[in-house]
Formats: C-alpha cells, sequence, structure tokens
C-alpha cells in the first residue's frame, strides 16, 4: 500500500477496488475523447474551465494510476466528472458510453453505484456544494476578448513559471 500520507489525503488502494479505481480512470480518459464540456460546466465540476478539466483529468488519472494521494476536493471532482460523463448526452459519453469504453451501461452503473458509496464519506462535504477551485493545484490564465465574447482559459502546471510583466529598473 506505500507510506502513510498526511491527514486528508486518501489513496485510491485505500478506498476502492481495482476494478473500481479502472472505471474512474477510464471515465476521466473520456473528457479527452467523446466527452465535451463547455467552460460553465466544468467551473460547476469544480475545474477553473473546460481546458482546466482536460488537464486535471490528465493529473487525477496519473495519480489513480500510481495510487497516489488525493484530497477530498479531487475525491469529488473525480467522481462528478465520472457521473457527468458516464450519463450525460449532451457532454458527456451519454448513449456512446459502451462504444467508447467497452463497458456495459448496467454494469457501470451498478459500480458507479458501489464508489458512491465507498467514496460518501470522503466526498460528503461537496455534496449539494460547488467545488473549491481555489484547492487545484496549479494556476490558470483566463482572457476575455470583449469584441467576439469569448474567454480563453489556460492551464498552468505550478513547475511552469507564468511570464511576469516586465517592471523598469
Amino acid at each position: 500500500m506505500g507510506e502513510p500520507v498526511s491527514q486528508g489525503l486518501v489513496r485510491a488502494s485505500e478506498l476502492l477496488a481495482e476494478h473500481e479505481v479502472e472505471l474512474l480512470t477510464r471515465a476521466l480518459l473520456e473528457w479527452g475523447g467523446p466527452a465535451r464540456c463547455g467552460d460553465q460546466l466544468a467551473v460547476g465540476m469544480g475545474f477553473a474551465c473546460a481546458q482546466d478539466l482536460l488537464d486535471q483529468c490528465q493529473r487525477l488519472r496519473y495519480a489513480l494510476g500510481e495510487d497516489a494521494p488525493l484530497g477530498a476536493a479531487d475525491w469529488a471532482r473525480t467522481l462528478l466528472a465520472t457521473e457527468i460523463v458516464f450519463v450525460s448526452d449532451l457532454a458527456g459519453s451519454g448513449v456512446e458510453w459502451p462504444t467508447t469504453t467497452g463497458r456495459d451501461d448496467a454494469a457501470t452503473i451498478r459500480m458507479l453505484r458501489v464508489i458512491q458509496r465507498k467514496l460518501a464519506r470522503t466526498v460528503s462535504r461537496y455534496y449539494g456544494r460547488s467545488h473549491a477551485r481555489t484547492t487545484t493545484p496549479h494556476r490558470v490564465a483566463v482572457t476575455a476578448c470583449p469584441a467576439t465574447s469569448s474567454v480563453t482559459c489556460r492551464s498552468t502546471p505550478p513547475s511552469t513559471p507564468l511570464a511576469r510583466p516586465s517592471t523598469p529598473p
């Protein structure tokens, strides 16, 4: 199982069976494939924007695969992103789930219910609440274009320095 982790962080192996972790990992991968998410839905799921959703799903898949410890907010984002990508035909994989994942709908919903019960205590503080985007371990640059009413969002990992404005000497 590995070394003990700091309080509040929990490894997947401490909560879920391997096949349950595989379902979450596969569901997060759907966001980079057939599933399409707009910025508003991504924010509602606890991400900064749609690009951040994609970036964080990659990070969360890696963490699940490596059995790295995750905080409650990351577990809540993982669960909600899985629920939406599985069920929603408008934003997620929806009716295409069996085709894109090779997983049966009925078996997936049964397993998802088991995962929900197992994660209930870990994510309980997020029931009925929006996820705190401030806990996302990265920086996000948002640029608005008034002429086109579009918004661009760029997620930057903490190890990547952001460009600083030059200051006069």
